[in-house]
């Protein structure tokens, strides 16, 4: 499809050599292709014409291992976009909002947070003056996106006091606000700060999904995997069974459930079993319709595993763990299984697996004391 494509683009740049789509289409399949060189030549093309290609431009630099050449290229992205902002005697809303755009994100880019918010805000009251609620939405998403990305960045640093946190959360709940998103970070927040129960205590005062009927599918599932950690399984089910009524077509939502139900010994019967079983089946088959989400695959084959070795059918088990290892070699989690598997069964296979297990026990320890 990639040669396809570059055949294509290559064939409408004969006949229009300034032909924009056809570049940029060309640009992307030869990184695809990882003719790195020849994608920077032709974004490098671009951008001269359109600052909007910074983005692109960027990652090529990463790649090519020439990121010092990124900050010249912010600089002239932020100074056109501001410029063409100025220009824009018509006040197109197109242009407007692409130029913004382009100012946020380069001040993220600088993680210059603080004005990329002022900026927003002063222009939020503008616009609010010349009553042009669509422009208003879109500013209001805009800061709520930036508040929440600066609390995630937040949640990352671990030596923040309690101040900080409280900071954070308090900007959060203005995000809430205008975007459910943020909601999710702030729950992503109480996971970091345990140690804080006056964060926790807010957090919960601000927002509590158990009363809000339209909460997102993403949170309830942040929300599953946290009552996961804490080993409270039948609650992560709960979330986990809320998440799927809102997404459920979602491999990984279906896959937390059934490592939920499978860790519940509540749930020992051969129908819960067999339940798990029928449900992981589906989350596979729905990954495997999803190519951009093979990465998860040794995950739902790990958890359909496990729920074929608590229904004791154990060559199906074995085979599903082996192809695991064939993607995460050193997972120590899942040879402990397999020699379970054997056990009683094939004693020189469960002998190989306790010597291979041994041998990446002996090198973890080894990488521990060094």
């Amino acid at each position: 499809c990639q040669n396809k494509a570059l055949i294509h683009a290559n064939h409408c740049l004969t006949l229009m050599p300034d032909h924009r789509a056809s570049k940029e289409i060309k640009a992307r399949m030869l990184q695809y292709q990882n003719r790195i060189d020849e994608a920077y030549e032709l974004y490098e093309e671009l951008f001269e014409g359109d600052v909007g290609y910074f983005l692109s431009l960027i990652e090529i630099n990463y790649r090519r291992g020439t990121p010092e050449k990124n900050s010249s290229i912010v600089d002239k992205t932020y100074a056109e976009s501001k410029l063409r902002l100025a220009r824009n005697e018509h006040n197109d809303t197109r242009i407007w909002a692409t130029s913004w755009t382009n100012i946020i994100r380069c001040l993220l880019i600088k993680e210059d947070h603080e004005k990329a918010i002022k900026d927003l805000e002063k222009e939020l009251a503008r616009q609010a003056a010349e009553g042009k609620p669509e422009r208003e939405e879109f500013l209001q998403n805009a800061i709520s996106e930036i508040y929440s990305e600066w609390a995630g960045e937040v949640i990352e640093f671990q030596n923040m006091n309690t101040a900080e946190r409280l900071e954070a959360v308090e900007r959060l709940r203005q995000a809430h606000k205008r975007n459910p998103k943020a909601a999710g970070t702030l729950i992503k927040l109480t996971w970091f700060v345990n140690n804080a129960a006056d964060v926790s205590d807010t957090v919960r005062k601000i927002y509590d999904p158990d009363e809000d009927p339209d909460a997102p599918p993403g949170v309830l599932s942040d929300l599953g995997e946290k009552a996961l950690r804490d080993k409270d399984y039948p609650r992560a089910s709960e979330f986990f069974e809320r998440a799927l009524a809102k997404a459920p077509n979602n491999p990984l939502l279906l896959n937390n459930l059934v490592y939920a139900f499978l860790s519940n010994e509540e749930n020992q019967g051969d129908d819960e079993r067999e339940r798990a079983l029928y449900l992981i089946n589906e989350a596979i088959q729905l990954l495997d319709a999803a190519p951009e989400s093979q990465e998860f695959r040794s995950s739902l084959l790990h958890t359909r595993g496990t729920a074929l070795m608590r229904l004791s059918r154990m060559e199906e088990a074995v085979a599903n763990f082996e192809e695991v290892l064939e993607d995460r070699p050193g997972d120590q989690e899942t040879i402990k299984l397999l020699i379970q598997c054997f056990e009683g069964r094939n004693k020189k296979q469960a002998d190989l697996y306790r010597a291979r297990l041994k041998e990446l026990e002996s090198a973890t320890n080894g990488l521990e004391t060094n």
